[in-house]
């Protein structure tokens, strides 16, 4: 038989993850507002990867299960964030055309 695990948090977490998201999305439109010149897609991407952290966290419940997991979603990113640096590199030695 398979072990049946308990990941279900109290509601008052969830109202404390659901209070984190919306400041963190109010954060957001407000950093929109702000001209952070060349800096302005690394503050949005900051937010975001603390949003995604969050919610992979609790409602993909990967604090709750084996470590293996979490293993593999990290390496996955890994390899994702890999390629995009990888295409902002490629795109930024492109001669351009005008």
């Amino acid at each position: 038989m398979e072990k049946k695990h308990n990941h279900s948090l109290s509601f008052k977490a969830y109202i404390f993850i659901w209070v984190a998201l919306i400041e963190l999305t109010i954060l957001s439109v407000a950093a929109a507002t702000v001209d952070f010149k060349a800096l302005a897609v690394g503050v949005a991407l900051f937010i975001a990867i603390i949003k995604s952290t969050i919610v992979g966290a609790y409602f993909m419940h990967l604090k709750f299960d084996s470590r293996i997991i979490t293993v593999m979603v990290l390496i996955t990113l890994f390899v994702f964030l890999t390629f995009i640096i990888l295409t902002f590199i490629d795109y930024g030695f492109r001669p351009s055309v005008v």
